[in-house]
């Protein structure tokens, strides 16, 4: 018996959305395609015209992220935009080195992503391109062993683990289908306001061999009711936000009385994108809302040094430094 089982039902379909589009991806794409109830915000629950505007364009998915294809079809008003555009930082600095490795869209209008560090170093990578380039300065947070061919960079950015949680969520309530939001007002309540915590901030976070996903793919799963552990009670619901190398697994408590930590085992519900068992290399808990710094590292086959001192990588493998796992080529998902 699984404790959590893949429910498409619960969830405007976008992908098929993206699909059917005989324009291809740059057309854009209203979530829901037909919405009953325009000008009302499912945030705050307030219309037009004289309570609320919806002037913006209100992304579903983070544009940080490289989407610009899918919007919110007069669902999230103007002041709720501002409020929760505030997460996104969180989220796309956690995953900036999915963004630059995966070779990912950007929201630049050269399709570069470029990440200086304090000290001057940098490096930056183009979409559909195996090079990356690499500006060190001497002493500097980005460190280049020529011999072992490994490179280790260390970044100090800003990550709010209760804002990167509300990013994600930002992006399933606006999919998620009326029904299924009336039975989390607590969860809404929580994302409107920035300094409101979960009594219970529980994420997995799994590292992800193979191909890069370039594109948000997010599965909501819904809790078996038939199966004998209080934690899928008191969790019904389970998001996996896949970006990059990453998957972010995110737990929904069912109300604001649970303070309990889930205890079901994830590896026992394997399915959706994953073909792999599923290996959660980090839990972050309500102890990690604090920010860190972020550690990566990755190997490469060859390199280039170029006349400006940087250096040009190739065919670059990713490693993981705080779980030492290194990212070997794969089938595609």
């Amino acid at each position: 018996m699984e404790p959590y089982i893949l429910d498409s039902n619960l969830i405007h379909n976008i992908r098929l959305d993206r699909v059917q589009s005989e324009y291809g991806y740059q057309e854009k794409i209203l979530i829901p395609k037909e919405n009953p109830n325009p000008c009302f915000c499912i945030f705050c629950l307030r219309s037009t015209p004289y309570e609320v505007t919806f002037k913006k364009d209100a992304h579903t998915l983070p544009a940080g992220l490289g989407n610009n294809t899918y919007f919110n079809n007069k669902t999230e008003c103007d002041t709720c935009n501002g409020i929760i555009s505030t997460y996104e930082s969180s989220l796309a600095n956690y995953l900036i080195f999915d963004k630059i490795f995966g070779r990912g869209s950007s929201r630049s209008a050269f399709k570069e992503l470029v990440k200086k560090n304090t000290d001057g170093s940098y490096f930056k990578s183009k979409p559909d391109s195996d090079k990356v380039e690499i500006g060190l300065i001497e002493n500097g947070d980005i460190k280049v062993d020529l011999t072992t061919k490994q490179i280790n960079i260390k970044i100090n950015t800003s990550i709010n683990y209760e804002f990167l949680s509300k990013a994600i969520m930002h992006s399933v309530w606006s999919i998620l289908k009326a029904e299924v939001r009336a039975k989390y007002n607590h969860i809404r309540e929580w994302l409107l306001q920035p300094q409101k915590q979960l009594s219970t901030l529980y994420i997995e976070s799994a590292f992800l061999p193979g191909k890069s996903i370039d594109n948000v793919v997010i599965e909501v799963w819904r809790g078996n009711e038939d199966y004998p552990d209080n934690s899928v009670k008191n969790y019904p619901l389970v998001i996996r936000y896949y970006y990059g190398y990453h998957m972010l697994q995110f737990y929904i408590p069912v109300d604001e009385s649970v303070k309990e930590v889930p205890t079901v085992n994830s590896a026992i519900f394997n399915y959706g994108m994953l073909k792999d068992p599923l290996s959660i290399t980090s839990i972050i808990g309500s102890q990690g809302r604090k920010l860190e710094p972020i550690r990566f590292g990755f190997e490469f086959d060859s390199f280039k040094r170029n006349d400006d001192g940087t250096f040009t990588l190739f065919n670059f493998l990713l490693v993981s430094s705080e779980q030492d796992l290194i990212l070997l080529p794969d089938e595609s998902f």
